[in-house]
């Protein structure tokens, strides 16, 4: 991300899942150390909507077998 930054690329948007480390990182992102004014978006995990093109994959393999 910083690499990015520094090219003039800008992230606004930051869209993971809530464990532990990606609350870390939004904390230490937001800390004046990092200084990105990103806005992140927490997606909820092991739920077939959050997981869809896994769950399609396993699907068409499960087919090709």
């Amino acid at each position: 991300m910083k690499q990015w930054k520094d090219k003039g690329i800008k992230t606004k948007f930051i869209r993971m899942d809530n464990a532990g480390e990606n609350k870390l990182l939004e904390q230490r992102g937001k800390s004046k150390d990092w200084q990105f004014d990103w806005v992140v978006e927490y997606t909820p995990r092991d739920t077939p909507q959050h997981n869809h093109m896994a769950e399609l994959g396993f699907a068409v393999l499960g087919n090709k077998g």
